[in-house]
């Protein structure tokens, strides 16, 4: 390649990295360049948006090598570059707060620690979330722990700062500023489910897949016995199908932060680090996800007017409750999409939604009129997937597969594999233990 073609090279990207780099601060200077729809669930959605505002040629983007007009070639040296592109919008939505967090592809923050979860990816590229000096230890999350000037591992310190913010600080989540001391309080003294790294699904396990609000703790040998067995914790944020992503204090994240700081981590099934794969994974249970009136309203509803037994019911409440945290009826769907309601109803399913309510008397922004249309539709567009629900065994297992038939059949996410497996679990391990053994109401 030519040296002329090397710096026209360098200096494109060296653009483009500035333009789409993350702010420093929270009050760093906004781009001039506007992009119309710039932050989208899906990056083919702003795409085109990106290209005409920064004249970028897609095709360019996507290929290794090209011929410009003048005649003179290019060779791609670093591969593929959507990701990169895509990389960076994620990156900011996450930082302005737009979706919370979605990462992995299932989308928004999940189960039932979505507020932790949205503190804690609030506290990314902040410049208060920083040791100052950088390695000292010191932090505003020490600052409140210990009192100012206090330069003591702060870890376990930033998941109760976050704990607190939410108001779940003692009730949900002790205050420790020990990780081991953490570990044992949340399973034993609270009751809370443990899990082995490598036994969970996004390892190659099949005893537990981890949900956002989840922590982990990162031990170097995984032995339960030793008197302090865990070095470092972290929030998960989201789950993919063979790993996740975490939100720590007091790291450097892989070097995003030299001097230490909050930063967002993300370990696989190929992550090799000892004190990763022999850590443990701890199911926070959370308030809000039963037991709140919408929830027991809906599940009335299932089991009383549709007939569903306990099983079927909690498969179709982890779902709706994934869709809309709290089954929230006015619920927007986040980030932009059109989404709206317990099921997230988007373009002619949420046109039905509204018609279909004005037609039979109900108010489609209540939770009830968006009951009675689910009656209704789910009979309408999968008679099947009903007929499926009704033979589900009232078993654990059976809510397992109940909330994995209704992701896959009725609300069809994007990554619906990934999104399946989650929303099992959730139906298993948040609603059956609640809804089990209830009989239904008339």
């Amino acid at each position: 390649m030519r040296q002329k073609t090397r710096r026209k090279i360098s200096s494109i990207l060296m653009a483009l990295m500035l333009m789409l780099c993350l702010p420093t601060t929270a009050y760093a200077a906004i781009s001039p360049h506007g992009v119309e729809d710039a932050f989208n669930p899906e990056w083919s959605e702003s795409a085109g948006s990106y290209a005409d505002s920064f004249g970028w040629n897609t095709d360019n983007i996507m290929s290794f090598q090209w011929t410009d007009e003048d005649g003179d070639s290019y060779e791609r040296q670093t591969g593929w570059q959507q990701d990169f592109y895509e990389n960076n919008v994620l990156t900011t939505m996450q930082y302005l707060g737009i979706n919370d967090g979605g990462i992995g592809g299932v989308g928004g923050t999940g189960g039932s620690g979505g507020n932790i979860v949205a503190v804690a990816l609030g506290e990314l590229g902040k410049e208060d979330s920083l040791e100052v000096p950088p390695g000292s230890n010191k932090c505003k999350y020490n600052d409140w722990y210990w009192g100012e000037g206090s330069a003591q591992e702060w870890c376990a310190a930033f998941v109760c700062w976050c704990a607190n913010e939410c108001g779940y600080l003692g009730s949900i989540i002790p205050k420790t500023a020990s990780c081991s001391t953490m570990f044992d309080l949340l399973t034993n003294d609270y009751g809370y489910s443990y899990y082995p790294v490598l036994s969970t699904t996004p390892f190659g396990g099949s005893s537990y897949t981890p949900v956002p609000g989840d922590l982990m703790f990162f031990s170097e040998t995984g032995d339960l016995s030793l008197y302090k067995p865990f070095e470092h914790i972290g929030i998960i944020v989201e789950v993919e199908e063979n790993g996740w992503y975490t939100v720590e204090g007091n790291t450097t994240g892989g070097g995003q932060i030299p001097g230490g700081g909050v930063a967002n981590n993300h370990f696989t099934s190929s992550t090799t680090q000892a004190r990763v794969r022999n850590g443990y994974v701890v199911h926070v249970e959370y308030p809000g996800l039963v037991g709140s009136d919408n929830i027991e309203q809906a599940y009335n509803f299932l089991t009383g007017v549709m007939e569903f037994n306990s099983a079927a019911a909690c498969g179709i409440l982890a779902n709706m409750n994934a869709e809309s945290t709290g089954l929230v009826p006015d619920q927007e769907e986040i980030g932009g999409g059109g989404g709206y309601g317990i099921c997230q109803w988007t373009d002619t399913r949420r046109d039905d939604l509204v018609e279909w309510c004005e037609n039979n008397g109900y108010d489609y922004t209540t939770l009830e009129g968006q009951l009675w249309f689910f009656r209704y539709e789910i009979s309408a567009i999968t008679p099947g997937l009903v007929s499926t629900l009704k033979s589900i065994p009232n078993t654990a297992e059976g809510a397992y597969d109940a909330a994995v038939a209704f992701c896959k059949q009725y609300e069809i996410p994007k990554d619906t594999e990934t999104a399946a497996v989650i929303r099992g679990q959730s139906a298993k391990s948040d609603f059956w233990p609640t809804y089990g053994n209830r009989e239904p109401e008339t």
